[in-house]
């Protein structure tokens, strides 16, 4: 396999607050080593945060703050170019559209960062307490399974009513969604499905496969619930989705948590 040209990775156990918990640090540790490109941050240009609580508000607009360039996606749907004009005069960030359906935007977006380097920008004064509150607010679920019938059933309407199922049961429960996500494997395809917030049903990955009589899933879900909430409304989600009476669960794995609060090994300001 040929060397990557980019590799994207997460910073695991931080959402903001990056320039002082992995910027400064790499430029101290390893800056004879690598050259830091400016900072992105990546922005749903879809995305309402209004029935959000407060501080799970202001943790996003930190994250935006830190940006010295604003991604942001979904230039090819309505209203992005509204949301673009609204962005331009509340960030000093330099905003740039992009889709990762059409393309459009990604290699001017690479041109940038591969030929630019980072400005140094000033780290955040971010309100801790209200970061681990915000952090709190969500309940994550990821869970495993397989999923085994006599008769064929078509696993893509599987995942439709799962998804849709625990979509109605966040609705009932007041429970703002920031992501469901799901991953169907049959012996013929994958299936990837989201929604990222009420009414928003996206397929990713969405092959016309032949029915099945098994299929393996992975669900990865953040809402504004407490664990205990999201526990179960996530499995009679699962239940309703069984695609006969006779049909068989096997969960491999399964955790419902709200996130400790965050502790960064180095916070370099």
């Amino acid at each position: 396999v040929a060397a990557p040209d980019v590799i994207l990775a997460e910073p695991v156990g931080s959402c903001t607050d990056l320039i002082a918990t992995v910027l400064r640090p790499l430029v101290q540790f390893y800056g004879e080593q690598y050259e830091l490109a400016p900072l992105t941050v990546l922005l749903d240009s879809s995305r309402s945060l209004a029935d959000f609580p407060d501080d799970i508000r202001y943790l996003y607009e930190q994250q935006i703050a830190e940006a010295e360039i604003l991604l942001l996606s979904k230039c090819d749907l309505a209203g992005a170019q509204q949301s673009l004009t609204e962005r331009s005069g509340s960030s000093s960030a330099h905003l740039h559209p992009i889709s990762a359906v059409t393309g459009a935007g990604v290699d001017e977006w690479l041109s940038m960062i591969l030929g630019q380097s980072s400005r140094n920008p000033e780290a955040l004064l971010i309100d801790y307490a209200r970061y681990a509150e915000a952090e709190a607010a969500l309940g994550w679920l990821n869970t495993k399974g397989q999923v085994r019938a006599d008769t064929p059933y078509s696993a893509r309407r599987w995942t439709t009513t799962l998804l849709v199922a625990l979509e109605t049961l966040c609705a009932e429960q007041n429970a703002p969604i920031a992501h469901i996500k799901a991953l169907v494997t049959t012996p013929q395809a994958k299936l990837k499905a989201s929604i990222t917030q009420a009414g928003s049903l996206h397929w990713d990955w969405d092959a016309e496969t032949a029915d099945t009589r098994a299929h393996e899933y992975i669900l990865n879900v953040r809402v504004n619930a407490t664990p205990g909430q999201l526990e179960q409304m996530a499995l009679q989600a699962i239940e309703s989705a069984k695609p006969d009476p006779s049909s068989r669960y096997y969960i491999e794995h399964f955790e419902c948590f709200s996130p400790l609060p965050p502790r960064p090994i180095h916070r370099l300001t």
